[in-house]
Order: C-alpha cells, then structure tokens, then sequence
C-alpha cells in the first residue's frame, strides 16, 4: 500500500488493477448538526408512528400522517445516508486498463460506476470555486473527465496539492 501526500489517501497495485481509496471529507460542523438533527427527526419519527397507530380509527387523520410520515421518512433517509457518507464513507477508484470504476461507500456498500477508458478524454483538475460559484458546484469531485456527451467528475479531496497528483497518477495509468 502507498500513499498520496495525503496518508489518508493510498492506492495499491493489484491483478485487479490500481486501487485507489480516498476517505470523505469531514465537514465537523455539519456532521455535529447532523447529529443532533437526526435524533430531533428520529424523535419525530418516533412520534407520528405512535400518533398514527393511535388514530387508525380516524381515516382522515391517519391519511394525513401516513402521507407525512412517508415525506418524513425519505428526507430522513437521506440525511442520514450523507451523515454516514461523511462519517465513514469513501471513494474507491479502481483504474483497470479497460475502464475506470468508482464506488462512494460506506462500510463496503455503494453503487459502482463503470467508464470505459476509450471514452475518456481531457482528465484535468477542477479549481476550488471561489465566492458565489461555490454553490453551483454538482459534487465534491475535483478530478474530471469528458465521457461521451457529459463531464464526468471523481476524486472527494480538497485540496490542489492532492488533487494534481491523484490526476497525473491517473493520467499515467490510463495513458493519457
């Protein structure tokens, strides 16, 4: 196993090919907020639950809180799937000499990617956005790539220094 200049960051060479693991960034004050934001929606949770099995007498409103609850519970879902992401997610690129395929995991579960090498072209680093473009960023990736018809963007880390050469170790491997 080797490390970027990041030691979060390592890659190893195996007959599968180049794998590489990239930990999700940790944003302390959204995880601490999400925290304690799904213990209020937990509660909540908790609470219509309790409030629909009371009321199932009453169709009107059991209809209203089955309807809620069910808004409630996919909300939930996916604060609870980010906070897990940033708590003990990663991203693991595997750089095979046919094609590149990214997970986002967390404890070994995620959907794979697969982009076929010989639609890749132009891999570059994205800068950090400044100011107002900030919220226009799509996703924490800083490593991108043409595919087909769309820009494809991989690689959670933050920072330039790490960004360059994860893009030129993937630039190597791929032969771009």
């Amino acid at each position: 196993m080797q490390f970027l200049s990041n030691p979060k960051i390592t890659y190893e060479d195996s007959t599968d090919g180049l794998m590489i693991a990239i930990p999700a960034p940790k944003f302390w004050p959204v995880l601490i907020f999400l925290a304690v934001w799904l213990c209020g929606w937990a509660a909540g949770e908790w609470a219509a639950i309790s409030s629909l099995l009371e009321s199932a007498d009453d169709w009107a409103v059991a209809g209203f809180l089955m309807v809620w609850l069910i808004g409630w519970s996919i909300g939930g879902g996916f604060a609870l799937i980010f906070f897990l992401f940033m708590a003990l997610g990663k991203e693991r690129i595997l750089v095979r000499p046919d094609a590149i395929y990214v997970r986002k995991e967390v404890l070994g579960v995620g959907p794979t990617r697969r982009y076929d090498r010989m639609q890749i072209r132009e891999l570059h680093v994205l800068p950090i956005p400044q100011g107002r473009d900030r919220k226009g960023m799509k996703s924490f990736g800083r490593i991108a790539f043409e595919y087909g018809e769309k820009t494809v963007t991989i690689g959670i880390v933050t920072k330039d220094d790490e960004a360059n050469e994860l893009a030129n170790l993937l630039r190597g491997r791929l032969g771009l």
